[in-house]
């Protein structure tokens, strides 16, 4: 996640429990694509990653302490993880069963950003938190 955020870990765990029983690797934020807030793996999905890294690609660079992440390797992960055919990918924004279980109506956030929030715009149960001006302000 995000260095500026904070990811709701009990509302996590309502997404999680729609997706249990889940084998194929799934990779997942709200939109279901590359979001500098943070995504969330299951357990096949980290597998997938980790067996990435030993076959170098353009996607899946190898993990390396020697130079700094630069701003284009932001979504490694997620494009590393969405290469592979295997891996599913999901977006909890798109799916009723998530809004419903995160107590959202049309309209609602389910990431909140604190300092620019609109009022009753935001689910009963946030999926995560952050604050400062946009996700990837840093970058910016």
């Amino acid at each position: 996640f995000d260095d500026g955020g904070f990811p709701i870990a009990e509302n996590i765990r309502l997404l999680a429990e729609l997706q249990a029983g889940e084998q194929q690797p799934m990779i997942a934020s709200s939109r279901g694509r590359p979001d500098a807030s943070g995504y969330l793996l299951n357990a096949a999905a980290v597998r997938e990653l980790n067996a990435s890294f030993a076959v170098h690609s353009k996607y899946c660079p190898q993990p390396s302490a020697a130079e700094p992440l630069a701003h284009v390797q932001e979504f490694f992960i997620w494009n590393c993880l969405a290469s592979s055919q295997r891996v599913k990918t999901w977006g909890w924004d798109g799916d009723q069963r998530a809004r419903d279980v995160l107590g959202c109506i049309a309209g609602d956030d389910t990431v909140v950003n604190l300092k620019v929030r609109i009022a009753n715009r935001a689910c009963q149960r946030a999926v995560f938190a952050f604050m400062v001006p946009t996700p990837g302000w840093m970058a910016e």
